[in-house]
């Protein structure tokens, strides 16, 4: 109330002071300009001038706020879109979760441009697009999900990968995989997902070679690589390389020298490597193999496998397997091994014996199916016929003869 009652005793005394000027001294002012001239008083020329800085400036501030207005208007209008694509992409997501592919896919692209992240836009639309099997889609749409964020090549490498192994693509993700290792080649997850494709690929030399630096980057424990890796070096192994039976032979001992030496005892794998020998046609190499890991540890698989190598000396090996009967004198698996092993070298008696004495300790149909060909070969029909129907009664094929010679024989039993 002060500050206005100091106010207006200020406008009065300077509008009297002001009045009393303009009634002593009106003033002249005299403006010309092109043939024009302008006369008033000095007082109305000054307030003239102070009205048109008013306007002036009334003028400038409107132009201001009208310029202001549409950018803010602009700014109105992005914020709009840009929470719009928000919530297109929450809508997306949550279809994502449903399994609303189709739905979901649109959600995500139509408002992909205006998205504050549009990398989760194009990642989950190419997921959309790949559970509807259109794998060009979702390639196209994860190579922009790579451009709009160049840090995360290697995230959307992973994904592409994870997604072409899930459509059995495993050549395009073992190729999106090697790209993504030559760029980090210590990634866990690469490394996973590169050895998931070799194992889909069957590409057994692959894997051993990968073998290493799983082991060295600890993408698996110690139990299960070691388990994957006889798994491995079996496959590899089953998968014979070209050439001659020689070169061929000695492929497969480099093969053997490069099996890690804790694996070199496990059973299944020394079987895979005498049974990759045989079918090389490297007979006494596999026989020396078995020979030498029998005398180690006693393992009924590879005796058995050990009676089907057909070496050039039959009676030699029957003899070496003959002193192990004092170890295992009533093993059904030796005594059938044995007998095989004597009917290679054509003594049929002792192979009659040594199966029967078999079947004594374990009737399989193995041994009857063996002891009844023999039976057929040497004539004895009604107890050939009763052996190889016992055999067939426990639902299992018979095993591949011992001597060719038996095959017409074991055929013409099977038609009567």
């Amino acid at each position: 109330m002060r500050r206005l009652l100091t106010f207006l005793v200020l406008a009065v005394v300077i509008g009297g002071a002001v009045g009393t000027l303009m009634a002593r001294d009106p003033g002249y002012v005299l403006i010309t300009y092109a043939g024009m001239s302008f006369e008033t008083s000095l007082w109305f020329a000054l307030l003239a001038l102070l009205v048109g800085y008013f306007l002036l400036r009334l003028i400038i501030g409107i132009w201001v706020r009208l310029v202001r207005s549409g950018t803010g208007v602009a700014n109105w209008q992005q914020n709009r879109r840009v929470r719009t694509a928000a919530a297109r992409t929450v809508r997306g997501l949550l279809l994502v979760g449903e399994g609303d592919w189709v739905g979901a896919r649109k959600a995500l692209s139509t408002t992909v441009g205006d998205a504050d992240t549009p990398l989760i836009n194009y990642v989950a639309a190419a997921r959309a697009a790949n559970e509807l099997g259109d794998t060009d889609a979702r390639d196209a749409l994860l190579q922009q999900a790579g451009a709009s964020m160049p840090d995360a090549l290697l995230a959307v490498g992973l994904t592409q990968a994870e997604m072409q192994l899930s459509m059995g693509q495993y050549s395009g993700a073992l190729a999106t995989l090697l790209k993504a290792k030559a760029g980090a080649p210590n990634h866990v997850r690469v490394l996973r997902l590169l050895t998931q494709c070799h194992e889909q690929l069957e590409d057994w030399p692959a894997l051993v070679v990968l073998a290493p630096e799983l082991r060295k980057r600890a993408v698996f424990t110690a139990d299960a690589l070691r388990t994957s890796l006889r798994r491995w070096w079996i496959g590899y192994f089953d998968q014979l390389p070209d050439g001659d039976a020689a070169a061929v032979s000695q492929q497969l001992s480099e093969r053997w020298s490069s099996v890690d030496k804790d694996l070199r005892g496990d059973p299944e794998l020394i079987a895979a490597y005498a049974q990759a020998l045989m079918k090389a046609g490297a007979a006494d190499a596999a026989e020396s193999t078995l020979n030498k890991a029998l005398r180690q540890d006693w393992n009924e698989g590879l005796i058995a496998l050990y009676g089907r190598v057909h070496t050039a000396a039959p009676e030699r090996q029957l003899s070496t397997a003959e002193t192990w009967l004092k170890q295992h004198p009533n093993d059904a698996t030796l005594l059938l091994a044995l007998g095989r092993m004597a009917l290679a070298g054509n003594n049929s008696a002792k192979a009659r014996e040594y199966f029967e004495e078999s079947l004594k300790q374990r009737a399989t149909a193995e041994i009857y199916g063996e002891l009844g060909r023999l039976c057929l070969a040497l004539g004895e029909w009604p107890r050939a016929a009763e052996l190889l129907a016992l055999a067939l009664d426990m639902g299992s094929r018979l095993p591949p003869p011992t001597l060719p010679d038996m095959a017409a024989d074991v055929s013409a039993a099977a038609r009567s």
